[in-house]
């Protein structure tokens, strides 16, 4: 279990690589937000998804819960061909 840590700076994100750190930026008023984030598995790729309080129209897009300190995905999220797990209460979880 990795903790998910909120980061409010993107370029801090981005310089500290922080496995299964996150930050969340809005897209437009009624589009969702995006949820950029470091792999759990710590190999240092960033990733983004589509997110929103209820699940957008987007073809790939998650339902997100709104928080900041303890986020929770829906579905499960899978990072290129090596992670795949979920987000729940702010702990990314592998299967």
């Amino acid at each position: 279990m990795i903790r998910a840590i909120n980061f409010d700076d993107f370029k801090k994100l981005q310089k500290l690589k922080t496995p299964g750190s996150f930050h969340i930026k809005k897209l437009g008023a009624n589009s969702g937000w995006d949820f950029w984030y470091y792999c759990p598995c710590g190999c240092g790729q960033l990733g983004v998804l589509t997110v929103g309080l209820t699940k957008p129209t987007r073809l790939l897009c998650w339902e997100w819960n709104g928080s900041y300190s303890e986020p929770t995905l829906d579905p499960f999220v899978s990072h290129g061909d090596h992670w795949f797990g979920w987000l729940h209460n702010g702990y990314w979880n592998a299967v």
